[in-house]
């Protein structure tokens, strides 16, 4: 069931939830939410819903707010936001995670792998701090193979010694 319309704004008064950071926002009352997409709060790509919908859609696929977003140009992202494009360009990962992963690729060579425990550990502070970073696998990667890389160098160090 639909809510009643108010001509003077141009929405219902139906109640509505938005997904904000994955978390779920509401109960908002329509003209609330249509007043957050004119003023870019609420983002066309955002998912909303309300009771009677059979899943959670895109607010610019939905009415009313698909009118308010008819004329709008589309709202610029980050290129750290696409993850086509972090897969093949490093756009939106921390540098210490960068970092990290190289110099897990050469903690083979068992010299650099505390360099890759240590930038690991602290891409890892760093991505935590600041959602919008992306790189934890590499983080993680460089803990991984800086922690067996410094393994193996302080066993052939240990032994050496004898």
């Amino acid at each position: 069931m639909r809510g009643a319309f108010d001509r003077t704004t141009g929405v219902g008064t139906v109640s509505w939830h938005v997904l904000v950071d994955g978390a779920p926002v509401g109960p908002l009352a329509e003209s609330e939410l249509a007043a957050w997409a004119r003023s870019g709060r609420l983002r066309r790509y955002d998912l909303v819903w309300s009771a009677g919908m059979a899943e959670w859609t895109p607010a610019e696929r939905t009415q009313p707010f698909a009118a308010v977003f008819a004329g709008a140009a589309p709202a610029p992202t980050s290129m750290g936001d696409d993850p086509l494009l972090r897969w093949v360009l490093p756009v939106g990962r921390s540098g210490w995670a960068i970092a990290a992963g190289y110099l897990a690729l050469f903690s083979v060579l068992l010299l650099p792998a505390p360099f890759a425990l240590a930038t690991g550990v602290i891409a890892v502070v760093i991505i935590k701090r600041n959602p919008s970073k992306h790189g934890m696998g590499r983080a993680i990667f460089g803990i991984v193979m800086g922690a067996l890389g410094t393994s193996v160098l302080c066993a052939l160090f240990l032994l050496s010694g004898r």
